[in-house]
């Protein structure tokens, strides 16, 4: 069955075109669709004045005030910073924060048994939560405190 048909001039190979989308944001899930049968996909719209507003914020808020404080650089963040997925965020985050590979010793007879402070998949857990359920629409980050009885996330 021949299902081409045009689409603004466009000769596709069949009518299926995912909207715009978190979808149509990676490459690989791109891929993946036109590997399903998409013949085209629809892009998020993009305006001139989003594009002046974002480059005029930047230098308003990062580029203008980096030279600044010279012990606060590693603070700011740069814009690619945010091409991590967050599987690899969480995995930046449990390979950065040393607290996380703290240990303690409990005796076990004339032994002594190796307990880590913090299990991996409850941290792992935790942080994925914190990114999902977090408040979009606000901007702000995400805070790890440690205390010596608890991890909180906030």
């Amino acid at each position: 069955m021949n299902l081409q048909t045009t689409y603004l001039g466009l000769t596709l190979k069949n009518p299926l075109m995912p909207g715009a989308s978190p979808l149509v944001d990676n490459l690989d899930l791109v891929r993946r669709l036109e590997d399903a049968g998409a013949a085209a996909i629809v892009m998020h719209s993009l305006f001139e004045e989003q594009i002046s507003l974002e480059e005029r914020a930047y230098e308003t808020h990062v580029a203008g005030h980096e030279n600044s404080f010279s012990e606060a650089m590693s603070f700011l963040t740069e814009p690619d910073d945010y091409t991590l997925s967050p599987i690899e965020l969480v995995d930046v985050v449990w390979e950065q924060v040393p607290d996380f590979r703290e240990s303690y010793e409990l005796p076990d007879g004339m032994f002594r048994t190796t307990v880590p402070a913090f299990e991996e998949v409850v941290v792992r857990e935790l942080l994925v939560n914190a990114l999902v359920h977090r408040p979009y629409t606000q901007r702000g980050d995400i805070f790890l405190n440690f205390r010596p009885d608890r991890l909180e996330v906030v």
